[in-house]
């Protein structure tokens, strides 16, 4: 399941702003495959939709520039980018450093359970539970921007446990 979620000519155009300062990619690994026999045919195909928001939230690169918290003038940036690049407003909503950006993986990794029919469901229920733990989600907006991708990074990597937990070749998952 590799994909990207960034073209590398997006990437070459946000590198050369003068606004961008870094775009900084996770190393997670490989994005594991999900067993499917964990749910029933209908329940897996809400899974599989779930799944594709979770492995871009896992994938997308954090984009770092110099507004800090201008929210205004980097919504104009923004905006002038979209208007010659079209392919960027995917990418600028992806932003895992935007609250948006993450706002439904609460939601997403809970849907992992609905309906989950393998073994170990306490185990998965603990891994969900855990995804936020300790986020410092009424401070977010007034942390900086190295915290808050060290936050987003956290999420990521819990949410990535998931994941492997839920894959074909875990054995903790495994029927």
């Amino acid at each position: 399941m590799a994909r990207t979620v960034i073209s590398s000519e997006m990437e070459r155009i946000l590198r050369d702003d003068p606004h961008v300062q870094d775009i900084l990619y996770d190393n997670l690994g490989e994005i594991p495959e999900i067993d499917p026999s964990h749910w029933s045919g209908e329940r897996y195909g809400k899974v599989k939709d779930v799944l594709e928001q979770v492995v871009d939230f896992l994938l997308a690169p954090y984009i770092v520039d110099d507004f800090k918290t201008n929210h205004d003038q980097r919504r104009t940036w923004q905006d002038a980018l979209v208007s010659r690049h079209s392919e960027l407003e995917q990418v600028f909503e992806q932003n895992p450093i935007r609250r948006r950006g993450f706002l439904m993986m609460p939601v997403y990794v809970q849907e992992f359970s609905r309906g989950y029919t393998g073994p170990n469901i306490e185990m998965l229920q603990e891994l969900q539970d855990a995804v936020f733990e300790g986020f410092p989600d009424s401070k977010y907006g007034s942390l900086s921007t190295e915290d808050k991708i060290e936050a987003i990074k956290e999420v990521k990597r819990r949410t990535y446990n998931i994941l492997v937990f839920l894959s074909k070749q875990n054995p903790a998952s495994s029927t």
